[in-house]
């Protein structure tokens, strides 16, 4: 039976804390963004004049380099494993520059098409990457005429909420269908996957769905709660799915010894 574990706690502290290493790395960590593009010059939404927010690029408290997102998932990765990082365009080939230097190399990029466009003022973009990197050796895909281009509404109707928020809070929140789906090309029943910065879980969810084993880390107290939330509501509600739920989650709070 298939078991999703969740941590709070901080992923490069608690590193000790597997034995068993990853077949598979999903993970969308907190970087530096920048966004804008209305013809006010000013920023909308979450990044509005009236939203709490410093314009530093931060959006998280805790925001690592590359070079060392890059070696934590080297040192989380079993040989011949393979990891999946989503960056934006503008941190795509710094995210790729450190991962290659402490050993991935990189098949190709996997492109989200999110159907629905970012407002901008040169060129409105509808589409996130993620660099598709391999350690060791690398293995086929169980589909092999699947391409690299995921089509999934980012505006579902399961990620919104009336006032057109995030379902779970996070302000980066990725559909777990885009997760499920590019992942199911790379896992097979024995896998066990890790993502070190889980946010709201949508890594978590999928994982669940796809009746595999998994585990994450996340350090915020208000996300790891609201992850909590999304792995009860999986359970709860599984007819929203069109899949079968199976197996159990475990909550972990963790400090480094």
């Amino acid at each position: 039976m298939a078991k999703q574990k969740l941590i709070h706690g901080n992923a490069f502290e608690l590193l000790s804390y597997f034995t068993r290493k990853a077949d598979l790395i999903f993970s969308d960590p907190p970087y530096l963004i920048e966004k804008g593009g209305n013809t006010t010059n000013e920023m909308g939404g979450m990044f509005s004049r009236d939203a709490v927010y410093k314009n530093d690029g931060k959006l998280f408290d805790s925001v690592p380099t590359w070079d060392e997102i890059a070696q934590l998932c080297w040192d989380l990765l079993k040989e011949n494993g393979e990891a999946v990082i989503m960056a934006n365009d503008k941190n795509i080939n710094k995210a790729q520059n450190a991962f290659e230097a402490v050993g991935f190399r990189h098949h190709r990029h996997i492109i989200w098409n999110k159907v629905t466009v970012t407002p901008a003022r040169n060129g409105m973009n509808k589409t996130e990457l993620a660099l598709y990197m391999f350690k060791g050796k690398t293995r086929n895909w169980n589909n092999c005429g699947t391409d690299n281009i995921f089509t999934v509404p980012e505006q579902s109707p399961l990620m919104l909420t009336a006032k057109n928020k995030k379902l779970y809070g996070h302000p980066t929140e990725k559909p777990v269908q885009f997760i499920e789906s590019v992942m199911s090309e790379m896992i097979d029943r024995d896998s066990f996957v890790i993502d070190p910065f889980i946010g709201s879980g949508s890594t978590m969810a999928a994982c669940k769905r796809l009746g595999i084993n998994s585990a994450g880390f996340e350090i915020d107290e208000t996300y790891f709660k609201a992850a909590q939330k999304r792995m009860d509501d999986e359970t709860a509600s599984p007819s929203l799915f069109d899949i079968n739920h199976t197996g159990a989650t475990e909550f972990h709070t963790k400090e480094a010894s």
